[in-house]
């Protein structure tokens, strides 16, 4: 007599399967998020970096100064004339930008290139001739995930040539 064949699977099989997907993706889901915070940390630079460039073309194309208003730890910042001129639509020169989700500036320093002098800041100008101004004065942005990273990417005004760069923090180095 032959055996009885199988025609499908018992329920025991199917919620051991399930069981082994549930946990799999318990597993992966803290992975995958610590990999894309530092793509949204790459991301808030970049748009900083962007918004900076900007500005100081439309301060040189314009021939007014522009300045970027930042909040500390907060996720939005203003770009807008320094000093609006006659007949100037303000409201229509503001240009409001919100960093990735769980990302913010933490904050900004300006930078005496003549003496060195670091005082904390929340505005960045630049002039319309491109530069920050005299005496010239170097911007440090820092975007980061919170008060208590220790790794921020710092974004770099040259308040001379008008030059933006950015790099991770050094630990325990001069951060804004």
């Amino acid at each position: 007599m032959a055996g009885k064949t199988r025609r499908g699977y018992t329920t025991m099989e199917l919620i051991l399967v399930l069981a082994i997907i549930v946990v799999s993706t318990g597993l992966a889901v803290p992975l995958i998020e610590n990999m894309l915070s530092g793509n949204k940390l790459t991301a808030a630079a970049d748009i900083v970096k962007s918004r900076l460039t900007d500005m100081r073309t439309r301060a040189l194309e314009e021939g007014i100064a522009y300045k970027m208003t930042i909040t500390q730890n907060g996720d939005i910042f203003r770009v807008e004339p320094a000093e609006p001129q006659e007949g100037m639509d303000v409201v229509a020169q503001q240009q409001d930008t919100e960093l990735p989700k769980d990302v913010v500036i933490m904050g900004c320093n300006a930078i005496n290139t003549e003496c060195g002098e670091v005082v904390p800041c929340t505005e960045v100008v630049v002039m319309g001739n491109g530069t920050s101004g005299s005496p010239p004065q170097d911007f440090e942005i820092a975007v980061g995930s919170g008060p208590n990273d220790t790794r921020p990417i710092i974004v770099r005004f040259n308040g001379q040539t008008g030059a933006v760069t950015s790099g991770y923090a050094v630990e325990g180095g001069r951060q804004p």
